[in-house]
């Protein structure tokens, strides 16, 4: 007579083998919503920079309306320099932008290859 010992031991290897495949579920779930927020910050990154690029050709075929309408008289310097402004501030945004893209292609790339099976 062993007083229940086996019979504990048993359970108490039962309880583990519940945890370890709990927390394999677990890190199965925190993978699938790493590499699904992972793709999806991709497409926003994107969108954001095709967004600063139409902003930055705006900005360039305002800076030359401006710059037009400056020979022609009909605005002062200072139109010229915000339009000029206004153009860097654009063309600033879109590097970043594209930089963010970039960083985000890169992070969806990585989460797929760390977690295909």
């Amino acid at each position: 007579w062993e007083g229940g010992l086996r019979e504990g031991l048993v359970a108490e290897r039962d309880a583990g083998a519940r945890v370890a495949d709990s927390a394999e579920e677990a890190a199965e779930r925190a993978v699938a919503v790493d590499v699904a927020r992972a793709v999806r910050n991709e497409g926003t990154a994107q969108q954001l920079a095709a967004s600063a690029k139409a902003s930055r050709d705006l900005a360039v075929e305002a800076d030359a309306l401006t710059k037009k309408a400056f020979a022609l008289g009909r605005v002062s310097s200072l139109d010229v320099v915000a339009a000029a402004q206004a153009l860097r501030a654009a063309e600033l945004n879109l590097a970043w932008r594209d930089y963010e893209w970039a960083q985000a292609r890169l992070d969806a790339l990585l989460s797929l290859s760390r977690c295909s099976p």
